[in-house]
């Protein structure tokens, strides 16, 4: 069996997170000592779109998605696109870098709104570790998946045994 891991997204989209890219702000937020804020990257090789999604803690907020042959497109959970909280429809519909980087400013004002929204109980214990774990810099070692399956029934089980 051969294992494949391969979730390296397209320059466009890293362009776009760039200092000088219009997305710049989505690093931004998780790298400003928010609490709880965690920025990730998906991609899947051979597939798209490829997306860098915000989280605040356990709930996402943003998708900011992308794929050669479309553009760029932004999703969040539905309880966040209402327009109560400052989501516009039309920002699910793929558009260029020039329509959606015009509208990044009311954007940002989206995620403001959003982030106060969040339930405790997506941004406390589990949230709030797995974002610190991913935002902690160190030499020693280096986060490249911060989710894990959970093992079968079987081998926790076996585990258990194994401890007792």
């Amino acid at each position: 069996m051969k294992l494949r891991y391969d979730r390296r997204v397209p320059a466009e989209l890293l362009d776009a997170l760039d200092r000088s890219g219009f997305a710049h702000s989505l690093v931004q937020n998780a790298r400003g000592g928010r609490g709880g804020l965690d920025l990730q990257l998906r991609g899947y090789a051979g597939k798209t779109p490829h997306w860098a999604s915000l989280y605040v803690g356990l709930s996402k907020v943003i998708d900011l998605r992308y794929a050669a042959t479309r553009g760029f497109q932004l999703g969040a959970d539905t309880f966040y696109k209402q327009s109560e909280h400052g989501w516009r429809p039309k920002w699910e519909r793929w558009q260029t870098i020039k329509e959606l980087s015009a509208d990044w400013v009311d954007v940002d004002a989206y995620l403001d709104r959003a982030f106060l929204r969040v339930a405790k109980r997506y941004s406390g214990r589990e949230g709030s570790v797995q974002a610190a774990f991913s935002a902690f810099t160190s030499d020693d070692y280096a986060v490249f998946d911060r989710e894990a399956p959970s093992p079968s029934t079987v081998r926790r089980r076996r585990i258990k045994f194994a401890m007792s």
